[in-house]
């Protein structure tokens, strides 16, 4: 990515002292600058900022910093299609600065430097039933990052028996999750490791946004 090296030497900056400036070691600006790796979203944003060079410039444009729009789910299933999508065409819009300020994890965010990455990596689904009441209520919409780890402490969407993706806050244990609601009146389900690796229960991934109905 030479354009991140003329930005450096125009500043007079060592790779030394531009890795000082965003927190990285100078290996990794080398590797910015060879084209071998990318900036998370959250570092691109401020070498813009600080320098004054757009993004789309930044990563060569194959960014449209547009509005994205992803099909909102009320029946997600890994394995199957979701027919409300087709029925309700509803879509949650964003675009790439929400979806980086999403992101707590500067790591997971290095690999989305596309429109594609990002339509490809995140999933919206709308919230059934009151489980995870009050911080979730019914008809909100929960934005997913697609993952199937065992997050721990998390909240995340998870598919149980071939059923729809619903949202719980995952706690690991050494033989299994336990998926708890929010709600106290909902009581925790456990999940058998066995049931994980044979895919009866499935991780789809944790939630890393939130659309609030007003009420």
């Amino acid at each position: 990515m030479s354009v991140l090296r003329d930005i450096r030497k125009e500043a007079g900056l060592s790779q030394s002292d531009f890795a000082a400036l965003f927190q990285v070691d100078q290996t990794t600006v080398s590797k910015w600058e060879r084209g071998i790796s990318c900036p998370d979203p959250n570092l691109g944003l401020l070498i813009s900022e600080r320098f004054g060079v757009s993004l789309d410039k930044i990563y060569r444009n194959p960014l449209s910093f547009d509005t994205l729009s992803l099909p909102i789910h009320t029946d997600f299933q890994p394995n199957h299609p979701d027919r409300s999508t087709e029925e309700r065409p509803e879509t949650f819009t964003t675009n790439f600065r929400e979806i980086a300020y999403f992101l707590e994890n500067a790591n997971e965010g290095s690999s989305l430097v596309s429109d594609r990455d990002i339509q490809d990596s995140f999933l919206a689904i709308k919230v059934i039933g009151n489980s995870m009441e009050p911080r979730f209520c019914e008809g909100d919409i929960a934005l997913i990052l697609r993952g199937n780890r065992e997050y721990d402490g998390q909240i995340c969407a998870v598919c149980i028996n071939g059923g729809a993706a619903r949202i719980f806050r995952m706690t690991r244990h050494q033989n299994g999750v336990s998926l708890i609601s929010l709600n106290p009146s909902s009581e925790p389900i456990f999940i058998p490791r066995s049931e994980l690796e044979r895919g009866k229960t499935i991780i789809v991934g944790r939630v890393v946004g939130l659309r609030a109905r007003i009420r």
